[in-house]
């Protein structure tokens, strides 16, 4: 039996939710609240972190221990408890828990008399230096109370010429109440206008006294990069994950991946490089950045060491500036794809501002083409430190995914013909950003917006087709495609995500689910082990459906290939090829049994045992990312 209801998501954001009350496959989670999140801190001082709550566990703040604690609610559940939060106190080593705590919303800082610390950036281009200065007062945009205030100001270069004209120096200041302070500098150069562009410059930023000076920068167009400067006793901690899987942020690890973090290398982390990232981003290969979360936010789930976490924010906020994909209008605003720019090519550099970015290039790390390979680099790290630049990178590489679009997308951002991967990482991205930005942002409802518009695509194309198939790498293609597992285990892992977050997923998340059950409880008409090939046609090239499983089987993996035959067999692995695709397919089967499919525990169990259980070691080491937990 169907019902339709309209659920609050967040703030003024409200969904459509169509479910079968008999079905176990429906969004939400809402998990009865702990009394609180057990918190370790590792190192004393101010800590200020990221909280992702579940709803009904605070209705206005939390405390950390008995002390004094500062809440700044970014966003609220349906029910107007706190969804995402940035928390503020002074705190000892030790354990302490996050609890619900009293409201001191309206209370002020203290102890601010000192004034703002002093920060300039310095570029000199061709000899001719220009400087952006933080000004003296900047309003408490961000954190606001009485332990803790921070606030933004965006500054041109006085004396700047050319392409330097278009630099923006983004000074975020935070002050305690004790005085000690934190300035994060970012040197931004995306602006939409036709003398913006890639330049190279000398940069010189100083902040207290202290100065970071590197020669010779060639700063892209898009791209941007940031130096933080902070003093006082800064604490260290590691969170209770938990309240992140209460608040659908995040689904737990398998707890036996292996604790082996990578560590961060100055040079390839510098500003304006990519570490150890693949480029062009398109690049094929068994990719540690590729998955809901890259493999690194894994690792550090599991192993929240010093090395993951410093490995995890260099990657969320250097590597991720260095893309170039950061473009602003000429308000120092986020470019919206609009009724104005309705085919707006994110790459399509030196254009007109419409049909793609004004200013020019080369751009040295340039996005791919869509978003078949986009790597989620700070969803995690921001969710962990709340941090405002690291809001920034996730909703703009959020809006490359539609900028980039390969396909025609007009002004309600459809990516639906694209491929499924595609789909998937970039309804990921959006999904975030509408979930974890603060109420107020002006970004959110425009993402709303074109999660919704592609939601209601894609249900449109999944009515028409034919039960019996998913019709291949692209969803509503031609019946001649062929399907990819991959595509789709990705699909099946963003769409549980939104489904997570409380959003209403694509009526595609339970059907792909629930064809990759059926195929594999059709065993031995359809011999499962090759359930793990690259692709399969779903029906005959010509469109006539195959008879049955059986006939599905031989058509694709016992058939000689032919002059009529659509492929050669070499891209699906026989039986004995157990690496290749084992970990999609889990993640699949993984899902389906959290989402109570039928069957789908008993396809779990047989995939766990496959090959002498040759998908464990892949799941704890070489592909970590794909290690969700399902006890």
């Amino acid at each position: 039996m169907k019902q339709t209801r309209t659920i609050k998501i967040s703030g003024t954001f409200t969904a459509i939710v169509t479910e079968d009350v008999d079905d176990p496959i429906r969004p939400g989670l809402i998990p009865t609240p702990p009394a609180g999140y057990r918190y370790q801190f590792t190192r004393p001082g101010w800590a200020s972190f990221g909280l992702p709550l579940p709803p009904g566990f605070a209705t206005a703040a939390v405390r950390v221990g008995e002390l004094e604690t500062q809440t700044d609610v970014r966003t609220t559940w349906a029910d107007g408890s706190i969804r995402f939060a940035q928390v503020t106190a002074k705190v000892p080593a030790g354990e302490l828990v996050v609890a619900p705590g009293p409201d001191r919303r309206g209370a002020r800082a203290r102890g601010l008399s000192g004034g703002l610390p002093s920060a300039t950036v310095v570029v000199t281009v061709d000899g001719q230096d220009a400087v952006a200065t933080m000004p003296a007062m900047i309003a408490p945009t961000w954190l606001d109370g009485p332990l803790v205030r921070e606030g933004r100001a965006i500054v041109p270069f006085a004396g700047a010429t050319g392409r330097a004209a278009h630099l923006r120096a983004i000074f975020d200041c935070r002050v305690y109440a004790d005085g000690a302070a934190a300035v994060s500098v970012t040197m931004q150069n995306g602006r939409n206008h036709p003398d913006a562009g890639t330049l190279t410059y000398d940069v010189r930023i100083t902040v207290d006294g202290v100065t970071f000076t590197q020669n010779t920068v060639t700063h892209s167009y898009m791209a941007r990069y940031s130096k933080t400067r902070a003093t006082g006793d800064r604490a260290e901690w590691i969170p209770d994950f938990q309240s992140f899987y209460d608040a659908g942020a995040l689904r737990p690890y398998r707890s036996t991946i292996a604790d082996a973090p990578s560590i961060v290398d100055a040079d390839r982390f510098g500003i304006l490089e990519i570490g150890d990232l693949k480029h062009p981003l398109n690049a094929p290969g068994d990719r540690p950045d590729i998955g809901l979360l890259p493999a690194w936010a894994a690792q550090y789930v599991v192993h929240p060491s010093r090395e993951a976490w410093d490995y995890l924010l260099a990657n969320g906020r250097n590597v991720a500036g260095a893309f170039s994909l950061h473009l602003d209008n000429l308000e120092d605003g986020m470019l919206h794809l609009s009724s104005e720019c309705p085919n707006f090519n994110l790459l399509a550099i030196d254009s007109d501002g419409v049909s793609g970015p004004a200013g020019a290039g080369p751009m040295l790390y340039a996005p791919e083409q869509g978003g078949s390979h986009t790597p989620a680099l700070a969803a995690l790290p921001y969710l962990l430190t709340g941090d405002r630049s690291l809001l920034d990178e996730l909703k703009y590489w959020a809006n490359a995914g539609i900028l980039s679009s390969p396909s025609n997308r007009g002004a309600a951002g459809i990516i639906t013909n694209n491929q499924v991967r595609d789909i998937a990482w970039t309804l990921r991205d959006v999904g975030n950003a509408i979930a974890w930005a603060p109420d107020a942002d002006p970004d959110r409802a425009y993402f709303a917006e074109m999660l919704e518009n592609n939601r209601r695509d894609l249900d449109a194309k999944a009515g028409g087709d034919p039960d019996t198939t998913l019709l291949g790498p692209s969803y509503g293609q031609p019946v001649a495609y062929a399907q990819t597992l991959f595509m789709h285990a990705y699909c099946v892992w963003a769409f549980d995500h939104l489904a997570r977050l409380g959003f209403t997923p694509p009526a595609y998340f339970e059907k792909t689910m629930r064809y990759w059950v059926r195929l594999w409880a059709s065993h031995p008409a359809f011999d499962r082990a090759y359930l793990i090939s690259y692709q399969q046609f779903v029906t005959r090239p010509d469109g006539v459906p195959f008879a049955d499983e059986a006939a599905c089987f031989h058509f694709n993996y016992a058939e000689a290939p032919g002059t009529n035959h659509p492929w050669n067999r070499f891209t699906c692995p026989p039986p004995t090829d157990a690496t290749s695709y084992l970990p999609e397919l889990y993640d699949i089967f993984a899902i389906a049994t959290l989402r109570g499919l039928p069957n789908a525990d008993a396809a779990l169990e047989w995939i766990l045992g496959y090959q002498n259980a040759a998908i464990v070691p892949l799941l704890d080491t070489a592909r970590r990312q794909y290690a969700i937990a399902v006890d």
